[in-house]
This record gives structure tokens, sequence and C-alpha cells, in this order.
């Protein structure tokens, strides 16, 4: 039991860094607003974090931003 809640964790960890660095390179959007869902259970630093992550990607500065960097098909 307590290896699936590390692995969890480590999963959830990496996860984040991940999205983060999404984030700075304005990609995947959704998987980027999935994670900040997710570590809104985390409380109270997930939740400051998820709560401070929406708020910057819908922005509508950010938004565009993003829409930028797609590519079109």
């Amino acid at each position: 039991m307590g290896s699936f809640f590390l692995a969890l964790g480590w999963t959830m960890g990496l996860m984040t860094i991940f999205a983060g660095r999404s984030i700075q390179k304005r990609k995947r959007w959704i998987f980027t607003l999935v994670i900040a869902g997710l570590q809104c259970a985390s409380f109270p630093f997930g939740t400051a974090l998820g709560v401070f992550t929406f708020l910057l990607l819908f922005r509508e500065s950010v938004r565009r931003l993003y829409q930028v960097d797609a590519p079109s098909t």
C-alpha cells in the first residue's frame, strides 16, 4: 500500500514538472488544465498552485499565445 502511494506521489510530481515545462513552451493547454485540477486536491499548496494555474491559463492574452504557437492544419 505504501509503495502505491509513493509511486502516485512521484508520478504526480513528475506530471506537475512536465505541466510547468508545457506552460513555459506554450504547449499542451488542456493537459496543463487537467494537472491543475488534480493539484487542487492536494491542500494547501496544491490548491494554491492549481487555482493560480487556472487564473493564468484562462487569461485572454495567454490563450492567444497558445493559439499563435499552435500548428495550423
